[in-house]
């Protein structure tokens, strides 16, 4: 089959073809590289990316870019062709130039090439030479005892050159290198690393940072360091003043529900068993003032509620849940906004005087 060679610039041919036979063409010499895509304009790209970068598998063309440059190597349509046939056409067109002007590897157009510029496949002949090679060398028990003190402690923990003093914000230990902490505490190295840089704030729950940056700060700038930088929301025990770095710690120290401390600081509730919570963002601006006030309210064990539709009084939110055959729970949620309706009633609080 006979055929014209007439290749376009690609960027010259008509757009709303895609899938073809391409050659990259050297301007200097007239040599050239042939291959097809289902997508022309990505294989341009991916070419000349890969040649700019000198990362390019075929290294006679990469040679060619480096030597004569990008302005000297043309990107050229020669047939526009359907997906089916385009491994068919490409053989021909490889055929056609294969030899001294072609740089091409391999000759054939639907395998890749067994030989790269990076990666060369050795024989079987080849890798056992190569294998009794390397064992011989470890034969030496000198040379055997060098590579074994060039791995062990050379670059690891506190004698590696870069190394630096962490600290454990919690405990106040300090730790030679990132390695040290990381077997001990069995925090990630790099998580460790990464709290230091400021990138994470905490690291199974720790704080860490560079013992140089941690002599700098004053016991109060520490523990203003621990409750600012944390995920999680910290509470502070109003009567005692007693900060928690989690809401879960302030349950488990004080015998108080979770959720009844979350309540107490979202003003939901006033206290919880007789104890009194706030976040500690909102502790922070608060003055001594606010602090009894808050102190002085307590929780009304029981609210009278009123249905909206009926009219009708009820003297307890679970004596309301019981007269109109409501779930457990819900009519509290519609009281505090959490929900419109339940049943389809509505209701709201009421004075209790």
């Amino acid at each position: 089959m006979d055929r014209r060679y007439e290749p376009k610039v690609f960027i010259e041919v008509d757009k709303s073809y895609n899938c073809g036979v391409y050659q990259i063409r050297n301007k200097v010499n007239g040599n050239v590289y042939i291959g097809s895509s289902k997508h022309l304009r990505k294989r341009c790209k991916d070419h000349f990316c890969h040649l700019k970068n000198k990362k390019h598998d075929n290294p006679h063309l990469q040679r060619a870019y480096n030597k004569y440059g990008e302005d000297n190597l043309v990107f050229e349509v020669i047939e526009f062709c359907s997906p089916e046939e385009r491994f068919e056409i490409e053989q021909y067109w490889i055929d056609y130039f294969i030899g001294e002007n072609c740089y091409n590897i391999n000759p054939m157009a639907s395998k890749p090439p067994d030989c790269t510029g990076k990666k060369f496949i050795f024989s079987e002949e080849h890798r056992k030479n190569l294998s009794t090679s390397i064992k011989k060398r470890f034969e030496n028990p000198k040379l055997r005892e060098k590579f074994r003190l060039d791995r062990i402690g050379k670059y690891l923990g506190a004698e590696h050159p870069n190394s630096k003093p962490v600290v454990c914000l919690e405990t106040g230990k300090v730790y030679a290198a990132q390695a040290e902490a990381s077997r001990e505490t069995g925090v990630e190295r790099r998580a460790i690393s990464n709290c230091c840089t400021h990138q994470y704030k905490t690291s199974n729950g720790l704080h860490w940072l560079f013992k140089e940056e941690y002599d700098q700060l004053s016991p109060e700038e520490i523990e203003e360091f621990l409750f600012t930088e944390n995920r999680s929301k910290q509470v502070v025990h109003l009567e005692t003043r007693t900060k928690y770095l989690k809401v879960i710690d302030a349950a488990t120290d004080t015998g108080v529900d979770r959720s009844n401390i979350i309540d107490c600081c979202e003003g939901i509730m006033n206290e919880a068993k007789g104890t009194h919570w706030a976040y500690y963002h909102d502790y922070k601006d608060m003055t001594e003032e606010d602090i009894q006030e808050k102190l002085s309210k307590h929780t009304i064990t029981q609210r009278r509620c009123m249905c909206m539709e009926t009219g009708q009084v009820f003297n307890s939110l679970a004596e309301a849940e019981k007269v109109m055959g409501l779930p457990n729970g819900k009519v509290v949620e519609v009281c505090r906004g959490r929900r419109k309706t339940t049943g389809g009633y509505h209701f709201q609080y009421i004075s209790n005087h």
